[in-house]
C-alpha cells in the first residue's frame, strides 16, 4: 500500500501546521516512479484528474519492545 499526497506549500495547497494533504491510499505494492502520471476518476461520470509524481518518500520504524516494525510509502504529486 502507498499514500498519494500533496506536500504542504506546493501545488496551491498550504496547511498552517505544515501537514501534507492525503489524496488517497492505494492498496498496491506497485509504487509509481518520479515523472509518471497518475490518473484518478469516476467510472460513472468519467471525470478524470491527472497528477505528476514529483517525489517518493519511504519511512520506517525499527521494531522494539514498544512497537512493531512499520513501513510507509508516500508518493508526492502535483497537478499535471
Amino acid at each position: 500500500m502507498f499514500y498519494v499526497m500533496v506536500k504542504s506549500g506546493t501545488n496551491g495547497y498550504s496547511d498552517y501546521d505544515d501537514c501534507d494533504l492525503l489524496l488517497t491510499e492505494i492498496p498496491s505494492s506497485n509504487i509509481p516512479r518520479i515523472g509518471e502520471i497518475l490518473e484518478f476518476g469516476d467510472k460513472e461520470n468519467f471525470t478524470r484528474k491527472k497528477y505528476l509524481v514529483r517525489e517518493i518518500k519511504r519511512s520506517y520504524n525499527f521494531k522494539s519492545d514498544k512497537h512493531e516494525y512499520g513501513e510507509w510509502t508516500y508518493v508526492y504529486v502535483i497537478n499535471a
